[in-house]
């Protein structure tokens, strides 16, 4: 059935490729009969007053970017569970993107396009701002802090080198306070609250987490020393169990991150403010058009492979 759909294209995503693949999708849609709207953005506002004024009636959305991107769009949309949302992964980690198994082969992204298999993807709320990977207190949303208002040519990881190498220098470990749901108030130094099992590129610390699993998988670091926290990612990118660090791993669908300074918060990869943060899960909310399991063959966990026909 062709349907009207909206492509929003983020220029700047990943390595620039956006432009260029969002063309081709565009084109091959066209195609099948579809009719589709490109939109590039300029900044989070454009995002917003765009996809706030879409029809949830026979309309589907497509996401040319990172996952910065698809959470200006989930944020922009007037309500998030009525339109169908695709990801064309174009941005430098694609966290998201990997999770649901989606590829990067432009030809199988039409496929999996045309054959509309949804699911449902529990979302997060900090107030009013919505989420759909993560969210973390701690050096990581020290990084993201930094790259306010970061200018230039550098796209990709390597943008993230002088904010790393910055916050690193001067780096003393925040004290946190986590409650989880009616649990007991835990310390640490770094608190990641997830859906998603990858953090980054290669670097896995909630192994357990899924999308649409009804609750946040929470991951509490104790230790506060820089030693600690090194071996913490350390395992991570090794892909070994969180617990084998010492990691606190808790399971629940309210969080509560304070601390006796205000420390900085990440959410989905973009710099969100500082603690104290209220965080809660609403389930089963946004639908996504993913790869049907049915034509899939699961490799690893989030891995999935196109069967040909």
């Amino acid at each position: 059935m062709q349907k009207r759909v909206l492509l929003i294209s983020n220029p700047i995503a990943g390595d620039r490729k956006t432009d260029l693949l969002s063309r081709w999708f565009v084109r091959t849609l066209e195609q099948s009969g579809h009719e589709v709207e490109t939109f590039v953005t300029a900044s989070a506002d454009d995002i917003h007053h765009r996809v706030r004024r879409l029809e949830p009636e026979g309309e589907r959305l497509v996401v040319a970017g990172g996952d910065g991107t698809i959470n200006q769009v989930l944020n922009g949309l007037r309500d998030p569970a009525l339109i169908p949302l695709f990801i064309l992964p174009t941005g430098t980690a694609n966290v998201l993107a990997n999770e649901l198994g989606l590829p990067r082969s432009l030809g199988a992204a039409v496929q999996i396009f045309e054959q509309a298999h949804i699911r449902h993807l529990d979302m997060g709320l900090v107030g009013k701002r919505r989420f759909l990977s993560m969210l973390s207190a701690g050096v990581d949303a020290m990084v993201t802090q930094e790259l306010i208002g970061g200018k230039g040519r550098i796209r990709g990881y390597w943008r993230y080198v002088f904010p790393f190498l910055k916050v690193i220098l001067r780096y003393k470990p925040p004290r946190l306070q986590v409650q989880v749901d009616s649990s007991d108030r835990l310390a640490g130094s770094h608190v990641l609250v997830s859906n998603v099992r990858r953090y980054g590129s290669g670097l896995k610390f909630a192994h357990r987490a899924y999308c649409d699993s009804g609750h946040f998988d929470v991951c509490i670091f104790p230790k506060r020393s820089f030693f600690s926290l090194c071996r913490y990612y350390l395992v991570a990118l090794l892909g070994k169990p969180s617990w084998q660090t010492g990691v606190i791993y808790l399971t629940g669908r309210r969080i509560r991150i304070d601390s006796t300074d205000r420390v900085p918060v990440q959410i989905d990869g973009d710099y969100l403010g500082t603690t104290p943060v209220e965080v809660e899960l609403r389930p089963s909310l946004v639908p996504i058009i993913v790869p049907d399991p049915s034509r899939m063959s699961r490799k690893t966990p989030g891995q999935t492979t196109l069967i040909e026909p």
